[in-house]
């Protein structure tokens, strides 16, 4: 026999941003009701979001957590650099490091890492090491000094990127400095 929640009618609820992307947008779900939207997650290109070209290469991932009315309300839980991009900037004779650990914001909220750093020459294993480690420290630090919203916000517009490649220059040039993965745990 179909069941009640089987039978009902589906309809299209719209879902819109929190924080940063505050009333914007991000897409529509199609569920029995609204309630039925909290949990879902959501994928966007961040191009999208931003009308900025330069950006495709990454994502942001939602979550909806709330619902207002008919409107699911989604926070930012993750940006994921996709797999292409990595790909193209990894070239021969150099050297590509890659991390993966979790770091504190001050508002105790827990993240998950991945650092992508590659050399423009070819480097030994020392100082690969070295470059990873240093790394590790500087974006612990950062994140020691950041709010869980900031922490996106900086990662979005570049800025930690660049930090963190201006701090680890001074000990091998480094031509690419990326955050391929960013979640909170």
């Amino acid at each position: 026999m179909v069941s009640e929640r089987q039978r009902a009618k589906k309809k299209w609820f719209p879902i819109v941003g929190k924080g940063e992307f505050d009333k914007i947008k991000l897409g529509e779900s199609h569920v029995n009701s609204a309630k039925d939207l909290v949990g879902k997650h959501l994928k966007i290109n961040l191009m999208v979001l931003t009308n900025d070209p330069k950006k495709q290469s990454a994502s942001l991932m939602f979550k909806v957590t709330s619902v207002e009315g008919d409107t699911g309300v989604a926070e930012i839980i993750g940006y994921q650099m996709s797999t292409s991009h990595v790909r193209r900037v990894v070239r021969k004779a150099i050297r590509r490091i890659d991390d993966s650990f979790t770091a504190q914001s001050i508002d105790n909220v827990t993240f998950t890492i991945k650092p992508l750093l590659i050399t423009r020459h070819s480097t030994n294993k020392g100082t690969a090491s070295l470059l990873r480690k240093r790394a590790k420290e500087v974006i612990s630090q950062s994140f020691q000094k950041m709010k869980s919203d900031e922490v996106f916000l900086q990662v979005i517009s570049n800025r930690l990127q660049m930090d963190l490649k201006s701090d680890l220059k001074k000990i091998y040039p480094i031509a690419v400095s990326e955050i391929r993965l960013l979640q909170r745990a």
